[in-house]
């Protein structure tokens, strides 16, 4: 079978795919997004995730507003150095 992508890898392929022509495909980008944003947090995602608040397909802004949620939700972590 093939390698194991990593977190980054399919976020990034997500984030791309927000990019494509067919609505579909960045609809469901914006699925998958919305239920990982619990897991990770970085900055293209927040990046991405503002950016799509002013998207003109509401299904794909309503899915913004929930990742945001769900990233609000999340415990804060502190890096100590």
């Amino acid at each position: 079978m093939g390698e194991k992508a990593t977190t980054s890898d399919v976020v990034n392929g997500l984030i791309n795919a927000l990019g494509n022509t067919w609505p579909d495909v960045r609809e469901s980008a914006w699925k998958a997004l919305r239920k990982m944003s619990k897991k990770i947090t970085t900055e293209d995602i927040m990046n991405t995730t503002i950016t799509a608040l002013e998207n003109d397909n509401s299904f794909i802004r309503c899915n913004a507003y929930q990742a945001l949620g769900k990233i609000s939700e999340k415990e804060p972590t502190y890096d100590v150095t």
